[in-house]
């Protein structure tokens, strides 16, 4: 055997003994963070829901709110001038 070539055998053996405890660190990694995932997407969709629920509850309020009539003052109504007119007193500031 040539002098290049000793030893090649052995440093290959090495090579894959850390191949191997490198692969099986991350695939330990790997796993830990497919626990996480499942637990962080349960998270996220009961949070979308609850998102949802609050989306649904302001939706409702503006249907109810609409079937009132309670629109803007109308524009020659006493409140409406007295709105406007302070409106007008703080633009000017």
């Amino acid at each position: 055997m040539t002098p290049k070539f000793r030893g090649v055998g052995e440093a290959l053996k090495k090579f894959q003994h850390n191949l191997d405890a490198d692969a099986s660190k991350l695939m330990e990694r790997i796993e830990g963070a497919d626990h996480r995932r499942e637990a962080v997407f349960t998270k996220s969709h009961a949070a979308l829901a609850d998102a949802n629920a609050s989306l649904d509850e302001v939706d409702t309020f503006l249907s109810d709110l609409e079937k009132t009539n309670a629109g803007p003052p109308l524009d020659d109504s006493p409140r409406s001038s007295e709105v406007a007119q302070r409106q007008r007193e703080w633009n000017d500031r």
